[in-house]
């Protein structure tokens, strides 16, 4: 009951501001190793499949914003999460938004409170508005449901013999989320985009 009464604080600030220039992202980090993401696989019936699959443990990050109306992405792989890398990214997703801040859209990126998004040394860009989702409450976020895509359909029963395949495969995966808007806002449908319509 305290998540559903979160989420619907959280809807509610989204649902009232959509009669201005808003648009609204939703931001989140996931974490991708060498160790291989096992699942299901098709296989000959009657013969039991073998796979090889890796423990290693190196990381790349993966850092992304998605509009679920529109199903524009932003993406970028780090190497860690800080402050600081935080920064760089908050910096490419202001590039890319520029054109919507230039039309005198007002920016929206949902994020959770991990102290990297929170810290006082942030300097969000001009035409961007931080907002905090609420703890505990991450199915407020459809971002979660794309790095289920990613790891289904690019990581998954496959091995990286390095960080640099392993950054291949997710430079592919962004590629491909990056060209299929609709897809994407496919994904990441979310109810707080239909609700801001119907009061519109």
């Amino acid at each position: 009951m305290k998540i559903l009464k979160k989420q619907l604080k959280f809807e509610k600030q989204y649902t009232e501001a959509s009669g201005q220039k808003v648009a609204l992202y939703f931001h989140d980090e996931a974490g991708f190793s060498l160790t291989t993401d096992i699942g299901y696989t098709w296989y000959q019936a009657g013969e039991r499949p073998e796979l090889k699959a890796s423990t290693s443990r190196p990381y790349w990050h993966l850092s992304a914003a998605a509009n679920p109306e529109t199903g524009d992405i932003s993406s970028m792989l780090l190497p860690w999460l800080n402050t600081d890398s935080f920064q760089i990214y908050l910096e490419h997703f202001a590039e890319e938004v520029e054109p919507l801040i230039d039309e005198g859209y007002e920016i929206w990126l949902a994020v959770d409170r991990a102290g990297w998004h929170i810290s006082k040394d942030l300097k969000v860009p001009r035409g961007i508005k931080l907002i905090f989702m609420p703890t505990g409450a991450a199915t407020i976020n459809p971002i979660e449901t794309l790095w289920e895509f990613i790891r289904k359909n690019f990581t998954r029963n496959k091995i990286h013999k390095n960080l640099q395949e392993l950054e291949n495969t997710l430079v592919e995966a962004c590629t491909y989320l990056t060209k299929s808007a609709q897809k994407v806002a496919s994904i990441c449908y979310t109810s707080i985009i239909g609700k801001a319509h119907m009061l519109g």
